[in-house]
């Protein structure tokens, strides 16, 4: 399962902080796996993936002695975003749009209205993710297929190559 992580009000993140500046706000980090950093504070997981020496994806969740991770509140849910509202470059913070296609009460997807962010809370965590991020994701999955398509095609033929 993939790591998402928790809130409170005493821990909310931060898109762009730096791995230092996490530790100051979370401290030591509790885990380091496959690029994402867990730290746990105030009984909420916390796990960043860092793109450009910079969180570029946050998740949230509140602690489990199971592993599982609880649900967060509606008002956690909503401390968590605003804390995580991108500034226009003036000093003003970029509004949150929700989106209800296809959604319910248990899963809800956000973007700012300059839709450089995105959220989406689903499975009791809260991701928050940089539109520069998802689309650097998107083109290193698309490469990966390509390459994995051009991995078959010369296994393939070569399977052909007596023939």
């Amino acid at each position: 399962m993939i790591l998402l992580l928790v809130c409170s009000s005493m821990a909310h993140g931060r898109i762009g902080e730096t791995l230092e500046e996490c530790r100051k706000r979370y401290g030591k980090e509790t885990e380091t796996k496959n690029g994402a950093v867990l730290f746990t504070k105030a009984e909420v997981w916390v796990v960043v993936v860092f793109w450009k020496d910079k969180v570029h994806r946050i998740g949230f969740m509140v602690a489990s002695d199971e592993g599982k991770g609880k649900a967060l509140s509606v008002v956690q849910r909503d401390a968590l975003l605003e804390a995580n509202r991108p500034s226009d470059g003036k000093g003003n913070k970029v509004k949150w749009e929700r989106s209800w296609d296809g959604l319910d009460a248990l899963h809800a997807r956000w973007r700012t209205v300059d839709k450089s962010m995105c959220a989406e809370y689903a499975d009791n965590a809260l991701i928050v993710i940089t539109k520069k991020f998802k689309d650097h994701l998107v083109i290193l999955e698309e490469a990966k297929k390509k390459k994995n398509a051009t991995e078959k095609a010369t296994k393939e033929k070569e399977a052909l190559k007596d023939f």
